[in-house]
């Protein structure tokens, strides 16, 4: 399994992120980095009238990417 640990890696390799689901106060939104989904956290506090799709940039949530992998908060799921 890939860990992700050089956010250049991920903006250059994908385009997209894709929303994955809602838990405790997070939308979780996933990306694909070569053999590995990644589903990264997203808190509502703060976001206010924020508009989130189920399909967004990659880039747009650079932030939210960086301090998952920051703080180990990364689900990685292997795809077959």
């Amino acid at each position: 399994m890939i860990k992700v640990t050089d956010i250049k890696d991920i903006i250059m390799d994908n385009e997209k992120c894709y929303f994955s689901f809602y838990l405790k106060g997070n939308f979780y939104y996933s990306f694909y980095f070569k053999t590995t989904e990644c589903i990264f956290p997203i808190p509502l506090e703060g976001l206010c009238s924020t508009r989130m799709d189920l399909t967004e940039k990659t880039i747009r949530h650079m932030g939210y990417i960086k301090r998952a992998i920051e703080k180990e908060l990364i689900i990685y799921k292997e795809i077959d």
